[in-house]
């Protein structure tokens, strides 16, 4: 454990391994939040053990008008059935053309017609003010 005292406090800094996870439980719902870091405890949740941890009635009915009843707000079954629907829509092939027509449209439409006009002007161009 490291500790870093640049912001006037100590601050611990862990190595990924060590992080610890936390439970809080929100007084006004007392729904339970799990909270970590741990890349370990990150796949033990989402991948390895995803059905012990359901997203609970209160996610679900909040982020209902939001998520309706998508991959996202779904528990077991239905999240099965939501992750078979949208796999084949987030495969390697077709998020590369996705990345490809994204690249190229801001590419050929905005980033080349700026910096042509930047260029028969004879003005300099902040990339920053690009984005």
């Amino acid at each position: 454990m490291v500790l870093d005292r640049d912001f006037g406090c100590d601050i611990a800094v862990l190595p990924p391994s060590e992080l610890p996870a936390m439970a809080a439980i929100a007084p006004a719902t007392a729904a339970i939040t799990i909270l970590t870091a741990n890349p370990d405890n990150m796949q033990y949740v989402l991948k390895t053990h995803f059905n012990n941890y359901p997203k609970g009635y209160f996610f679900i009915n909040v982020l209902f008008d939001f998520l309706g009843n998508g991959i996202f707000n779904v528990n077991r079954e239905s999240w099965k059935f939501e992750r078979q629907v949208s796999s084949h829509e987030f495969n390697t092939k077709s998020l590369c053309k996705f990345v490809e027509t994204v690249v190229d449209t801001e590419l050929h439409d905005r980033l080349i017609p700026m910096l042509s006009v930047a260029a028969s002007e004879k003005t300099v161009l902040d990339l920053h003010d690009v984005l």
